[in-house]
């Protein structure tokens, strides 16, 4: 459901007015927008994501930046009929930008390390139990729905004429084909264990359930500006700061945690790839991409073999490509 700019500004509390307001990304689910103050006051440039329906991202960007996750700082929270989270402005180098394989392998390191740092989740402390709490676990049963709704969805607007393009033959052709796939999907996954499962050769979901970002591509990463500096809110006014050393330090920032989950932590390494190869932003080699995570999050672990590691990068390729289907079903975005 896409909403008005201004229905969202009014959720947000913003007067336009003397600020300029920019708008990153608009319509559905929220829009980001980028507020800079007139040049005479002494408020910094924040971003600010707002919705007019709920949303469960602002607790979750509270969480991971107290749990000291790369993601912007989190300056303001305001929850009711809809929401506004207040986010330092982090800068606009995203890492599409950089059609750098290095980067993208640090993109690689910082997610493996988030993802080691989250099993199990007490290790997070308080943060790791109330993101266990308020985040789904994408499991047997969840993914098996992803996959019917993917099916059922695409099938319904190849039928209706939305995806335009596809003459009647080529329409039917194209629903027995995902019905076959569908089906020899839904067979594969029922025969996994499900995150959490015994980890053996011959098991399905052998990984433990990682803290997934589930839309990690270039365009979600952004490299932070050096001597970045964050806001602070005094006596109802924004007022400016210097990052925290170990702020300052960081190179990358993960933007939109809006599909956050527990999941197999190979979904954002598949993700990272899928959406460079297909937007041509970055040629990435997948052993060097699975290599590079192996190496950070499990270092000398030697348990997980190649077949293992190959068998979790062909279904999290698989699933991601239902998960894409439902979503452009459901949605109409891409």
């Amino acid at each position: 459901m896409h909403v008005s700019l201004g229905a969202v500004l009014q959720v947000a509390g913003i007067k336009t007015g003397h600020d300029s307001i920019e708008v990153l990304r608009g319509g559905f689910p929220s829009y980001v927008v980028r507020v800079k103050p007139p040049a005479f006051s002494r408020k910094p440039t924040v971003i600010v994501k707002a919705c007019v329906g709920a949303s469960r991202e602002p607790d979750v960007l509270l969480h991971l930046h107290r749990a000291g996750f790369p993601v912007p700082a989190v300056l303001d929270i305001r929850q009711g009929d809809g929401f506004r989270v207040v986010l330092e402005d982090a800068g606009t180098d995203t890492l599409c930008k950089r059609a750098d394989p290095e980067w993208y392998m640090r993109a690689v390191r910082e997610i493996a390390g988030m993802h080691g740092a989250s099993v199990p989740p007490t290790k997070l402390g308080g943060s790791g139990k109330a993101l266990t709490g308020m985040l789904p676990t994408y499991d047997v049963s969840r993914w098996l729905s992803v996959v019917r709704s993917g099916l059922d969805g695409t099938v319904r607007r190849l039928k209706d004429g939305t995806y335009t393009g596809f003459d009647a033959p080529w329409g039917r052709q194209g629903r027995h084909v995902l019905e076959s796939v569908a089906e020899k999907s839904l067979e594969m996954i029922a025969g996994w264990e499900g995150p959490g499962g015994p980890a053996n050769p011959e098991a399905r979901w052998s990984l433990p359930p990682s803290l997934v970002h589930g839309d990690y591509r270039d365009g979600n990463i952004l490299i932070r500006p050096a001597q970045a500096r964050v806001a602070g809110e005094r006596a109802g006014g924004w007022v400016t700061a210097l990052a925290a050393p170990e702020e300052a330090a960081r190179e990358l920032v993960i933007i939109d945690w809006d599909s956050a989950r527990w999941d197999s932590g190979f979904f954002d390494l598949v993700s990272l790839y899928d959406v460079s190869e297909r937007m041509g932003t970055c040629r990435l080699d997948p052993e060097q991409l699975i290599d590079t995570y192996l190496r950070t999050r499990w270092a000398e672990d030697t348990r997980l073999t190649r077949g293992i590691v190959h068998s979790e990068w062909h279904r999290c390729c698989i699933l991601r490509a239902w998960d894409e289907l439902r979503w452009f079903s459901e949605t109409g975005e891409d």
